[in-house]
């Protein structure tokens, strides 16, 4: 898992109860993007699904627990997210370059990027469920 030097265990019990309110927040971000955007070729590493949803699950994740280090300033956040973001995708073997790409392909294709955001979701809110427990 991601070491916030030393943090790891108050990251641990992040609140999941928060995933809805954030969920909603990026979606609409992203309609917004996607209305302002062109459209995106299909690139040639295009991240499947699967792994889009995977990866957008763990990113939501990482946000939540960021978002909920004690008395930190916003920008301090915003550092450590970037160094855990860039772990989480070479844990993927992921490129920021082809997450990126994929990602605007998918808001290009709202159809398929509503069903890997539905995906995430659930999987977020069953997460939340099994945590609850």
């Amino acid at each position: 898992m991601y070491d916030l030097c030393g943090m790891t265990t108050k990251l641990q019990n992040y609140n999941l109860k928060q995933f809805p309110s954030i969920l909603k927040s990026t979606f609409l971000l992203l309609l917004v993007v996607l209305l302002a955007c062109g459209g995106a070729e299909k690139p040639e590493d295009l991240l499947s699904p699967e792994q889009m949803t995977k990866i957008l699950m763990e990113v939501h994740i990482l946000e939540s627990k960021v978002s909920e280090l004690p008395v930190v300033p916003s920008d301090s956040k915003f550092a450590v997210f970037n160094h855990f973001e860039k772990q989480l995708f070479e844990a993927q073997n992921v490129s920021a370059e082809q997450y990126e790409s994929s990602f605007k392909y998918y808001l290009d294709h709202p159809k398929e990027f509503e069903k890997i955001y539905n995906t995430v979701v659930d999987s977020l809110l069953q997460k939340e469920k099994l945590a609850g427990e």
